[in-house]
């Protein structure tokens, strides 16, 4: 059976490729020397992939209720349950400071410390599970216009410079 040319020469071009030395025809069995390779076919085109389908609708989902939780009540101060776990001192001899709070302590948001004083935070026992405190500096009589610190936040005002 003949192998059709184009074959053959695949064929020794791959053995040539290897660095192989081939034999040539049934009968003659000449050594051929290993040469350059004869260029690689190029593959054959793959067929087009068929399109996906499209996906199904997804299922429709009625919107939760939107429930207001009750804020929980503000202990008083001194109360069962309140102890004072944050006392904040102003070691500054000659400076008022004022610390300002988040909305859940159950202390004024504004508190003014004089120089070489404290304020005792009663911070409930449970149920407050953050809560943020920061210093304001230069402020007017009710802790608000600070020069340093204002916030804009609950109970804080936010000066047109900043």
């Amino acid at each position: 059976m003949a192998v059709p040319t184009f074959l053959s020469k695949l064929l020794l071009g791959a053995a040539a490729i290897a660095g192989c030395s081939c034999l040539q025809g049934c009968q003659n069995k000449t050594l051929l020397a290993a040469g350059p390779a004869p260029p690689l076919l190029p593959a054959p085109p793959l067929p087009p992939l068929p399109p996906l389908p499209p996906l199904p609708p997804l299922p429709s989902i009625a919107p939760l209720p939107t429930v207001p939780l009750p804020a929980p009540p503000a202990p008083a101060l001194g109360a069962a349950g309140a102890s004072p776990r944050l006392i904040v001192r102003n070691a500054c001899p000659t400076l008022d400071i004022w610390i300002a709070s988040s909305g859940n302590v159950p202390a004024p948001r504004n508190v003014r410390i004089a120089p070489n004083a404290e304020y005792k935070y009663h911070i409930p026992d449970a149920g407050l599970s953050s809560t943020r405190f920061w210093p304001k500096l230069w402020c007017d009589a009710s802790g608000q216009s600070c020069a340093l610190g204002s916030s804009g936040g609950d109970g804080q005002d936010c000066p047109k410079n900043g």
